[in-house]
Order: structure tokens, then sequence, then C-alpha cells
């Protein structure tokens, strides 16, 4: 604690002395800028209360030291205040005031994080009912249940996983061979790494007419999803459909890969393709469409692909 001569009512006087062996003279000599040490400080402390003592029974009170000219009178008021406040001659008083702006700071990063968390519950509470609103639309819900359509779409994990719920529904994967199909799942999985898009051309007339009802379809899919303010189903690419139909046929691997595709993005790409197969086969319900997406996978993971994978 610091005293001037002007924050004493009246002139200062010698309320008496406190000896303090060498080894205490010593330690405090030597302490260069560190804290005192506990025990010192019950020491200084315990010899220090029989001034606190004196002092209030002499009466010589703090006063706080005259305010400047033109000083508000409220302003002096409150700066008398703190200064004759008991907090203001404890000896710990900056420790404390210490204390006291970090306990105000974290008061004030707990209630900014409470802010946060029911911010991002109700975005997450208004990004839900958004998403509800598109799936009754394709019928996927029904006053809060579930419809057959949307039991199958729980059997999808994808991007695109609406896109191919509704493709699989509407029936345009049931004429398709194997090889087609192979070609057709790989659009919904498929995305090229490079800047440039790779685009392809699905293989036969049947799975080109299938894929023109799937691209009208997406942009149906996408402006609901806009209207709703959601972005949801990324979109398909052709890039890999003939590679992917050309593997399933039985071509070599060396007719395949060219420098669109490096044999790590071939197998890659494949075992995406066998995936989606697996999951769209596990939710279809027409016997002989589930025969020719097994067929499909088998066709897939063969080679280099199935080294090191798990078997259909």
């Amino acid at each position: 604690m610091h005293l001037g001569v002007n924050e004493l009512k009246g002139v200062p006087h010698l309320l008496g002395t406190m000896d303090i062996d060498k080894t205490t003279m010593k330690s405090l000599r030597n302490r260069q800028g560190r804290r005192l040490d506990h025990a010192l400080r019950r020491r200084l402390a315990a010899g220090l209360r029989g001034f606190e003592r004196k002092l209030a029974e002499d009466d010589v009170e703090l006063q706080p030291p005259a305010p400047p000219v033109g000083e508000d009178r409220e302003l002096a008021e409150a700066r008398a205040a703190m200064t004759n406040h008991p907090c203001h001659r404890c000896p710990e008083r900056k420790q404390h005031t210490q204390w006291a702006r970090k306990a105000s700071k974290l008061r004030k990063e707990n209630e900014s994080l409470r802010k946060q968390v029911k911010s991002k519950t109700q975005t997450l509470s208004r990004r839900f009912e958004k998403i509800l609103k598109v799936l009754e639309e394709f019928n996927y819900l029904e006053d809060f249940t579930l419809t057959d359509k949307g039991h199958t779409l729980t059997e999808i994990y994808n991007e695109n996983d609406l896109l191919i719920a509704e493709t699989l529904s509407r029936g345009w994967l049931r004429e398709m061979d194997p090889a087609e199909l192979a070609a057709m799942m790989s659009v919904f999985v498929y995305e090229s790494r490079g800047p440039v898009e790779i685009t392809g051309t699905l293989p036969t007339a049947s799975s080109k007419k299938a894929y023109g009802k799937v691209v009208r379809l997406q942009e149906r899919i996408q402006r609901t999803e806009h209207k709703a303010g959601l972005e949801l189903t990324r979109g398909t690419e052709t890039g890999f459909a003939p590679v992917a139909f050309a593997w399933c046929e039985g071509d070599p691997l060396e007719e395949i890969v060219d420098e669109d595709f490096s044999a790590g993005d071939f197998i890659r790409s494949c075992k995406q393709t066998i995936d989606l197969l697996r999951q769209v086969e596990q939710a279809a319900a027409d016997p002989p469409l589930r025969e020719g997406l097994a067929a499909a996978g088998q066709g897939l993971n063969r080679g280099v692909v199935a080294y090191g994978s798990v078997s259909w």
C-alpha cells in the first residue's frame, strides 16, 4: 500500500517501529521483483497489525487527494468513498484487484459462450425444420412420420442421397445391366479432384436416357432446397462413368487408366462406387434389380481394386 502526504488529514506522525531481523532484511533486498514467500509475508503482516490498532485509536483517517481544479463533485465524492473503503487498506489489494478482473473476464467469456451455444442450437433447429419441409415436398415424411420412401432414404449415405433415393423409387434403374448400373452409380459419387472438371458420357442409349432424367430431377431438388435456404445435394459428374462401365465389362486396366486417372484415383473411385452399389442394393425392393446391383459390385471389385479389400 502506497501513501502520500496529501492523503492524510493531519501531519503524519510516528506510530512506532518494527524490528526486522537480518534474514528478513536480506530476503527483502534480494527478492529482485519476486513475490515474498508466504512465511515472510505472514511475519510482516503480524507486525503491521499493531499499527492498524494504533491507527484506529489515534483517529488518523485517510482522505482522498485534493481533487483537481474543476473536477466534478460527484467524481470527487466517488474517489473519496473508494479511498476510505476498508478494502483500500488491504495489504493485498493489488492482487485481489487482479483476481477480480480475471473473474469479471471469465464471467464475460462464459456469457459469450452461452450466447454462442444458444445461437447454434437455434440455427440447428431452423435448419432441421427446413430439411423436414424438403422431405415433405418429395413425400418422404407425412405428419412427422417416415413414409416407405423415407425408409428407403435411411439406407443411403451420400451427398446425393435424396437424388439417389428418388432415382431408385422412380424405377429408372430397373432395365439396366450390371455394367450400366456401375456407370450410373458412379455419377453420384465421382468428384473431379483438379481445377477442371473431367467430363464423360454414359455408355449406352438406355443409361443416357436415364441420366437425362436424373439431371432434370437434380435441378428440381436443388431448386427446392435453394427455396428453403439449403444446399444439400452436391450434384452429379459423369467423368468416371465410361471407366466404370469398361472395368465392369472386364476391360484390362492398361486400356482404361490414362492421364486423367491415376491408378490411385481409379481404385478410390471404384471403391466409392462399390460402396454406393451395396447401399442401393440394401434399399432396393425389386429382386432382379438387387441381383443386378450385386453383379455390378462384383464386376468392379476385381484385380487391383479387390486387392486388400473386403470381398463383395
